[in-house]
């Protein structure tokens, strides 16, 4: 079981790299939610894996990530909600 830990935490890592990648390569802005989505979806997979390998600073690190991209992905269908609405 930890080894498929191992396994999410790493795909995890991968998908944040390619959203940081995406997004300096200007192929996906900060705006998109699937940026958000990404990140959010990354850092629970991570997360996932330290309850198998514990480390605090990056369960801190990854805690407030998904939270940041949970507020980011709010934010963003909020205000594609508000668009439609006076469209």
């Amino acid at each position: 079981m930890e080894q498929i830990a191992n396994y999410i935490g790493m795909l995890g890592v991968i998908i944040v790299l390619i959203a940081y990648f995406l997004l300096q390569s200007g192929k996906l802005g900060t705006r998109h939610v699937s940026y958000s989505v990404m990140n959010f979806v990354a850092s629970l997979m991570i997360l996932y894996s330290l309850l198998f390998a514990w480390n605090l600073p990056a369960f801190i690190v990854e805690a407030v990530w998904a939270i940041v991209s949970l507020f980011g992905i709010i934010k963003t269908m909020l205000k594609q909600r508000k668009f439609r609405k006076s469209g």
